[in-house]
């Protein structure tokens, strides 16, 4: 458990490396900054490109943190955006 300002939070989320690309297998794709919307509420663009494969998606996030956008890539490799999608229609 991790004390965090007078609250016993019994999971805290842990730092993720990146999933695998799902076409080819490439562990490390890049994940970069792309523009900044700044208008009623801040959204961040990022483009993640794999080196591998011609594979490149955008990546909407509400803040400007990598983490958050590695969160993001890992929805993606892992289908679970497909999920939602599904589950929607």
């Amino acid at each position: 458990m991790k004390h965090t300002r007078n609250t016993i939070q019994p999971h805290t989320r842990k730092w993720h490396r990146t999933s695998p690309c799902p076409y080819c297998g490439t562990r490390k794709p890049s994940i970069e900054p792309y523009a900044r919307i700044i208008g009623a509420t801040m959204h961040c663009l990022w483009i993640a490109k794999c080196h591998g494969c011609p594979n490149a998606i955008w990546i909407t996030t509400p803040d400007d943190s990598i983490k958050t956008a590695i969160r993001g890539w890992n929805r993606y490799a892992n289908g679970e955006w497909r999920k939602h999608q599904e589950e929607t229609k």
